[in-house]
């Protein structure tokens, strides 16, 4: 057990402390589950200007006008995500309701071969139900879910309640992003005032290790999200898919979001598969493209370049991400690592002994 561990423990107000730390935190999670529906920009705001803070003050060091500065940033990063949306959303939409319409067809050629099937077998039921019913019920049911997923295409891709909450993210987060670097190093300022004199030193160094560790998941996972737009590029090309690299560096761009990045690649690829490809080989090697560059994402990428990064066992990986999606959605999938990793630099600085400076 660390010496500095021991301490703690023997210290009188120990417990005292940890009590009150538990009620706290417990306290602001619950506030924090309560805002979470509105906290979106805010904390994408932060984030941006976290990560550009260092940018803004090199443009400042060439004489540019801070206020400058970080307009120049922002509407940069508008302009490429407005081309990007303009590109990649109606790609999506478009394949999502050619993949509904080609589901019938989809049904009538899986009854063809279930027909063939059974006629091997010298069968011509299935329990209470001959070929013909089997066909129709099959059909039914194809159609209801086209409509289903022309429904969900127009409403959450095209417009609607989900439209008007993305314009709502896109107009407050540059707001915010904008008054955080134009105000960051009187930000960085007032939270060094708050620190006690007899805890700043100790405060700033676990805050620089902080830092270097999201710093360094980073750079990971834009390493990783290069890999992945390499990959699935290049098996969806070699599968001769059309618009194999658009999909493919779609899919990797989307990769730092857990899940969504595979997701949404997935659904448009089967969606061009199913409208070019007439043989069912072709449309389980695009699945299996994805089944296998999923699996080394997720045993052997994922480990080496953010586990191993930011200190923290997979199994801690998946445990935050489990705990952010089901306290604050998609925004605490979203942060759940770089939230765990900080968590995990904090406990080390706390229960690892400092070493004395010779």
């Amino acid at each position: 057990m660390p010496k500095s561990f021991a301490a703690a423990l023997e210290s009188p107000n120990f417990w005292r402390i940890l009590v009150v730390t538990v009620l706290v935190g417990y306290a602001f999670t619950v506030f924090l589950s309560s805002i979470s529906s509105i906290l979106s920009p805010f904390i994408a705001g932060f984030i941006g200007a976290y990560i550009f803070s260092g940018l803004v003050q090199k443009l400042e060091n060439y004489k540019i006008p801070r206020v400058v500065a970080a307009l120049l940033i922002i509407v940069t990063l508008l302009v490429v995500l407005i081309v990007l949306g303009m590109v990649a959303v109606p790609f999506l939409q478009k394949e999502l309701i050619i993949l509904s319409k080609n589901l019938p067809s989809l049904a009538s050629r899986a009854y063809e071969i279930l027909e063939r099937v059974f006629h091997s077998l010298n069968s011509a039921k299935i329990g209470d139900l001959d070929l013909r019913s089997l066909n129709l019920e099959l059909n039914q049911s194809i159609s209801f879910l086209a409509q289903w997923v022309i429904h969900f295409a127009v409403n959450i891709i095209g417009n609607g309640t989900a439209f008007a909450n993305i314009v709502t993210f896109i107009l407050l987060s540059p707001l915010v992003m904008f008054y955080f670097l134009k105000d960051w190093p009187r930000f960085i300022a007032s939270l060094n005032q708050l620190l006690p004199e007899s805890s700043a030193e100790s405060a700033r160094t676990v805050v620089v290790k902080i830092h270097k560790t999201l710093a360094s998941y980073g750079h990971g996972q834009v390493i990783l999200c290069a890999i992945l737009m390499v990959l699935y590029s290049i098996g969806l090309s070699l599968v001769g898919l059309r618009q194999a690299i658009f999909i493919g560096m779609l899919t990797g761009c989307l990769a730092f979001i857990p899940y969504v990045g595979m997701l949404v690649g997935l659904l448009a690829s089967l969606a061009v598969a199913f409208e070019q490809f007439q043989d069912w080989s072709s449309i389980l090697m695009v699945g299996g493209i994805y089944a296998t560059i999923h699996l080394i994402e997720s045993n052997f990428l994922t480990p080496y370049l953010i586990g191993d990064r930011v200190g923290l066992h997979p199994i801690w990986i998946l445990f935050a991400l489990l705990a952010g999606g089901l306290w604050f959605g998609f925004v605490g999938i979203l942060l759940a690592i770089p939230v765990a990793a900080a968590v995990g630099v904090l406990v080390r600085s706390i229960f690892t002994p400092s070493t004395p400076k010779s």
